[in-house]
């Protein structure tokens, strides 16, 4: 039995400020995966979150603390893989002070979330879906002067230092960051303009490139008001990259006509084009993007991980939870209309498409020494689905329901184009979700997805399954009550134990169940217990794999 308690004493909170405390405990059984290294332990985490607001000071701060609790004596120590590890950690993870002594200023010390633009030249941001989260440590002036702003921005990259998936405990990166951001405003907001520029630097630890420079501009303009919005940014860039990492990621290769900074370095440009109508009961979208070799890289999150940080993040031009190969050298666009049928009913449709350069033909350009010309374009994909939405019972009950193919190719031959192309992967996909009212204060909420999958391996066309199912009912948004079922047939994902000749693998079934409790409005706990499907998993073009999860997560929530 888990016991958690939270108090505080009303009589010593001060006026302005807020706390939330989030407590989190967690046993990790046998998630059957092939590693043994995140099986049979507990961990507590604590998070402690103080903003203090009088005047003009606002003040941030947050606690973290990490602790691992052995509950498999002969095995502990808990060991990680090479270049990671487990332990325990209590630290101050946030804090910031921020200063308006007018209208016009503010000024900020400690840390914060910056992006530039569409977050092509810079975006230090939190990705919840992924435990992602990163801000810069230093400082930030903001100055609104009527028509025009500017933000000037310095100092060193700050990450959450847990890994609240995998658990793995890793420092601070302190990538050197500085930047400026100066925004105009057109009377009448017709038209808003801005220019920035950013200079980066990783840290003295592992890394793949030096330092990088960009300038860039964006505009957004309402060509007809009410019907026609467009929306342009450009950025330029040159990335020095280090002589001793062959491989560069994405498409980074060293000229050797252009030395300089003690290395050789590229460049690279993004170009972002978004157009809004509005056609009485019709709205369209169209979004362009043609990125070039445009990646700001940090420092290696691990050791030995090929991956670095990446502090910018371009528009995708698709589906928020598409998985996205390259996002830093593709060229391509979608277009989506919605049409209101009637108010309750709406239905879209979009179409998207373009090329990409992938980490595997990067590779071979490098190793190949028969191929000599730059790898562009040597990924094609094309997207197409559509759906509905439903509202009934005066908005109180909704169904959405939505579904399409996305298909990539590649050539076959990579020394001659001519040769044709052929299926790389394929992805037919299904989706509905139900908030159905029932009576009083109950309502039913069901989500259902399933994908069908198809990758070419050297062994040949792998086709595989993956899905997530979740239905549960809320009773007044006091009480929630989930249970799900999540598969990936997958054969890469490999599981413990000899299940040879499946495949349908029962073993690739997981499921589980949640309870959600808010005993009173500043009072909420969860309980999860079960497995949970692991994978590769997106928000936005950004990818992280999962592992999968076995065991029983407890979460309290307090505020005050």
């Amino acid at each position: 039995m888990l016991l958690l308690f939270v108090r505080a004493d009303p009589a010593t909170a001060l006026d302005g400020l807020h706390t939330t405390a989030t407590t989190i405990v967690e046993w990790h059984a046998d998630n059957r995966d092939t590693s043994e290294t995140n099986d049979q332990f507990l961990d507590v985490i604590n998070r402690i979150n103080l903003s203090f607001a009088t005047g003009i000071l606002q003040a941030d701060l947050r606690m973290d603390t990490f602790t691992l609790v052995p509950i498999d004596p002969p095995g502990w120590p808990k060991e990680a893989p090479t270049g990671k590890k487990y332990s325990d950690d209590y630290r101050l993870e946030r804090l910031a002070a921020v200063l308006k002594p007018s209208s016009a200023v503010k000024l900020t010390m400690g840390d914060f979330y910056a992006q530039f633009g569409n977050g092509i030249a810079l975006s230090l941001r939190k990705v919840d879906e992924l435990g992602l989260e990163t801000v810069l440590r230093g400082g930030r002036l903001d100055l609104d002067l009527g028509m025009v702003g500017i933000t000037l921005i310095g100092g060193v990259t700050n990450t959450n230092n847990l890994d609240p998936q995998d658990l793995y405990m890793v420092e601070d990166p302190l990538d050197r960051m500085a930047g400026l951001c100066a925004d105009v405003k057109i009377p009448g907001d017709r038209l808003k303009f801005g220019v920035h520029g950013l200079w980066s630097q990783p840290s003295s630890g592992p890394a793949r490139s030096e330092m990088s420079w960009i300038v860039g501009g964006n505009a957004e303009a309402v060509l007809v008001p009410g019907r026609l919005l467009m929306g342009l940014e450009f950025d330029y860039g040159w990335f020095q990259t280090l002589d001793d990492y062959t491989v560069q990621h994405p498409q980074r290769y060293r000229d050797p006509e252009e030395e300089g900074f003690g290395g050789g370095y590229h460049k690279g440009f993004a170009t972002y084009l978004n157009l809004r109508a509005k056609l009485g009961p019709v709205s369209i979208l169209g979004e362009a993007k043609w990125y070039d070799t445009f990646a700001v890289e940090g420092s290696l999150r691990y050791p030995n991980d090929p991956a670095p940080l990446f502090y910018n993040q371009p528009p995708t031009a698709e589906r928020l939870d598409q998985e996205i190969e390259n996002s830093h050298t593709v060229i391509g666009g979608r277009l989506k209309v919605d049409w209101r049928i009637i108010p309750s009913l709406t239905i879209f449709a979009n179409i998207g498409g373009g090329d990409y350069v992938s980490v595997v033909d990067i590779i071979r350009h490098e190793t190949d020494a028969w191929f000599t010309q730059d790898p562009l374009h040597l990924g094609q994909y094309l997207h197409v689905y559509g759906g509905l939405d439903l509202r009934w019972n005066l908005s109180r009950s909704s169904l959405s329901l939505s579904g399409g193919w996305r298909g990539e190719r590649d050539p076959r031959m990579m020394s001659d184009m001519d040769q044709g192309w052929h299926e790389k992967k394929r992805l037919v996909h299904g989706e509905a979700r139900l908030n159905l009212y029932i009576s009083g204060p109950w309502t039913l909420h069901a989500t259902f997805m399933h994908e069908w999958r198809m990758k070419r391996e050297i062994g040949g066309d792998v086709l595989y399954h993956r899905g997530t199912h979740v239905v549960g009912v809320d009773w007044a948004g006091i009480l929630s009550l989930s249970a799900a079922l999540e598969y990936d047939t997958d054969p890469a994902f490999e599981y413990s134990g000899d299940r040879s000749g499946m495949y349908w693998d029962l073993w690739k079934f997981h499921g589980w169940g949640q309870v959600k409790w808010s005993i009173r409005p500043n009072l909420i706990w969860s309980v999860t217990g079960g497995t949970q499907r692991g994978g590769l998993k997106c928000v936005g073009g950004v990818c992280k794999t999962l592992p999968p999860f076995a065991g029983v997560r407890t979460e309290l929530v307090f505020r005050y």
